[in-house]
């Protein structure tokens, strides 16, 4: 399993349990992407996968998670709260 998809699940599912969301939209494509890096004698396959959602008072909760093997795991995971609340965003990159 990857690094970050136990944390990530486990938010998803926190913030779908406590937070009225709906869907965000994702431009088409980009809900998933996969493709190959690295050399022909060791190619290595890079998996993208992405997260979105609102409720009625955060604009945008986005997750991009990167699933390139041992050597390269992402999670960008950002919450923008609605703009009349004057608060910052909460974002991470690990």
């Amino acid at each position: 399993m990857p690094l970050y998809q136990k944390f990530l699940d486990h938010a998803i599912a926190t913030l779908n349990a406590q937070l009225d969301l709906s869907d965000y939209p994702i431009p088409e494509g980009f809900e998933r992407k996969e493709g190959i890096t690295g050399s022909k004698s060791n190619p290595q396959t890079v998996i993208t996968e992405s997260y979105a959602a609102c409720s009625p008072k955060l604009r945008q909760i986005r997750a991009a998670h990167v699933n390139g093997g041992a050597m390269l795991q992402v999670l960008n995971f950002v919450i923008f709260p609605q703009l009349e609340y004057e608060l910052p965003f909460l974002g991470r990159i690990w």
